[in-house]
């Protein structure tokens, strides 16, 4: 090693260097795992679900992961649990067809908010206070649902039944994410599944992490190279 070149030990600057870089390499991949195991989780849970909407022997459901629900299907979704897609409410264990939703994962409020089931889904589908009781109709009606857009809540469409065209709110959608709260049960159609639902479309790549400090020595670090390059071009 020549003096004249640099008179530290290259070492001295690897070793603390290495060491930042393998602490930071392993912060991230433990953020990453943690991720993962947390994509899985939500993946596996298990709903019941009519698949294409087609009618179930006995009004039971199929026991069905959820990633792999589809648009089309009916979705149950009980107390508690999370809806694993953007859903058009069908109907509810309550009388009103109404149920109450907690959408603090997807915009950190709290309160409870409501949703109605429009009336010809109230009256196609079968009202019971058990969902085990409730019956699928076939080729009762149809949906058309706008194409997904980065909105937090809105979800436009048309419900046609029976030469009757009405238009979905707000006060329809289950979307991806929310809780079902106070409502025993649930039903409702799978209108955008996957990166297509209001959540998947406002999830964004994760941004590295850094202190001011950071920008502050790579600034000076730059000015630093450029100093010696201005040197050594002298020399």
């Amino acid at each position: 090693l020549d003096s004249y070149l640099t008179p530290a030990n290259p070492l001295t600057t690897w070793i603390p260097l290495l060491i930042i870089m393998g602490f930071t390499a392993a912060r991230e991949l433990a953020d990453d795992r943690l991720r993962f195991a947390a994509d899985r989780e939500a993946n596996s849970r298990i709903y019941g679900v009519a698949p294409g909407g087609r009618a179930v022997g006995g009004g039971s459901f199929e026991a069905v992961c959820s990633e792999e629900i589809r648009v089309g299907d009916i979705v149950l979704v009980k107390q508690d649990e999370e809806v694993p897609a953007d859903l058009v409410i069908l109907c509810s264990s309550s009388r009103e067809q109404t149920c109450y939703i907690e959408t603090a994962n997807l915009d950190g409020e709290s309160t409870l908010k409501l949703r109605i089931a429009l009336p010809p889904t109230q009256q196609m589908y079968l009202h019971s206070s058990s969902a085990s009781e409730v019956s699928v109709p076939r080729n009762a009606s149809s949906f058309e649902a706008e194409v997904p857009l980065r909105a937090e809540r809105e979800l436009g469409g048309l419900l046609r039944c029976g030469g009757e065209v009405l238009p979905l709110s707000e006060l329809q959608a289950l979307l991806q994410g929310a809780c079902l709260r106070n409502t025993e049960w649930a039903c409702g159609l799978a209108v955008y599944t996957g990166n297509q639902t209001r959540l998947g479309l406002s999830r964004r790549l994760p941004t590295a992490k850094r202190a001011q400090t950071d920008y502050v020595v790579d600034r000076l670090s730059g000015i630093v190279f450029l100093v010696q390059a201005a040197i050594a071009g002298c020399l």
